[in-house]
């Protein structure tokens, strides 16, 4: 029988085999040429280093690490055993209350040798589900113009909020900076 991923969320400490998992996809999503706040072939230190700045904001309630999971046998019997994490991405969880009812997503990225079975939309709901969770209504995420992120995007339901064209400067040349937005609630974000 066949299961989808399971969804595994809490803290992750540097020094453990989940840690070094979670550097290992990064830096091959970068390296496959995925906009995940790097160039291909940045150093590990350097992805390591922006993943323990992410860990530090989960430790003091300022984000959720949300991974998606390969589950495995002993997964039936014991939810917190499972295989190969396949993808993960941040919760961002802003404090002030004007913009509590909101959140952003960060690093959301599946692992690129599973890309086309649909991972991408069960860690984007799963991500969603632990906004939900945190009382948020409004999600907005980043990317980086001609990725093709934008239509991926826009089918599960993120509308275009904000572009600055050229506005992230790569070795390859400038590409824009854009901002998409969706409502959890099912409702239009506008309108």
């Amino acid at each position: 029988m066949l299961r989808s991923p399971d969804v595994a969320t809490g803290l992750v400490e540097p020094g453990t085999a989940a840690y070094d998992e979670l550097v290992d996809l990064w830096v091959r999503v970068n390296d496959a040429g995925g906009a995940v706040g790097f160039e291909p072939g940045a150093p590990r230190a350097q992805v390591a280093a922006s993943l323990d700045r992410r860990l530090a904001d989960c430790a003091e309630g300022r984000a959720e690490l949300v991974r998606l999971v390969e589950p495995t046998i002993a997964s039936w019997d014991d939810p917190s055993a499972y295989g190969p994490v396949l993808g993960f991405g941040f919760v961002d969880l802003p404090q002030p209350r004007n913009i509590a009812h909101r959140t952003r997503l960060y690093a959301v990225m599946v692992d690129p040798q599973r890309r086309g079975r649909n991972l991408g939309r069960l860690l984007l709901g799963s991500l969603h589900a632990c906004a939900r969770e945190h009382g948020r209504e409004i999600v907005d995420l980043g990317y980086r113009g001609g990725t093709g992120l934008g239509d991926f995007y826009a089918t599960c339901g993120y509308v275009e909020t904000g572009r600055i064209p050229g506005g992230l400067r790569l070795s390859t040349g400038d590409r824009d900076d854009v901002t998409m937005a969706r409502r959890l609630d099912g409702h239009p974000l506008h309108g």
